[in-house]
């Protein structure tokens, strides 16, 4: 018997109909970058933080292959709107949040954070897959996402 995955259980037919969509999208074999060199090779490398207006996120950088990672990142619009779902079109900043500024957060504290974001370097990785998370507009910062689909890259 096949266990019911979360959404199947609390969030209703918009997202067993957005299953539905996804699974067709991955028999058709489409695929995110088909064609091109579209595994990067990535790694953390340096931080920021308040970086635009508005920006209340220390961030940590991708470094790497990000010219494949932005064909990745122009490719995902597509993918989402052929499975009718909503397309975030904001840009893409190959920026990995890893915490938020509060009222609490004093210029030292963020000044420390932001020099030993600058100081590392992570190991790399290849990226194999992306994948479509889904989230309540609603939901508080600890509810979880939840993958929809994880989308393999191909192969250059």
């Amino acid at each position: 018997m096949e266990v019911p995955r979360p959404c199947d259980i609390g969030r209703g037919a918009a997202c067993r109909a957005a299953q539905g969509r996804a699974r067709a999208t991955r028999e058709r074999g489409r695929s995110l970058g088909r064609g091109r060199r579209s595994r990067p090779t990535l790694r953390l490398a340096g931080g920021a933080a308040l970086e635009w207006p508005g920006d209340k996120s220390a961030w940590a950088r991708l470094d790497g292959d990000l010219d494949a990672l932005q064909v990745i990142a122009q490719g995902v619009p597509k993918v989402v709107q052929r499975l009718s779902l909503f397309v975030d079109r904001r840009q893409f900043r190959p920026l990995l949040s890893v915490g938020s500024i509060t009222d609490e957060t004093t210029a030292p504290y963020l000044e420390a954070l932001v020099a030993a974001l600058e100081r590392f370097e992570g190991m790399t990785w290849t990226q194999e897959s992306v994948s479509l998370m889904s989230g309540q507009p609603e939901a508080g910062p600890d509810e979880p996402f939840e993958e929809m689909e994880a989308m393999r890259l191909s192969d250059a």
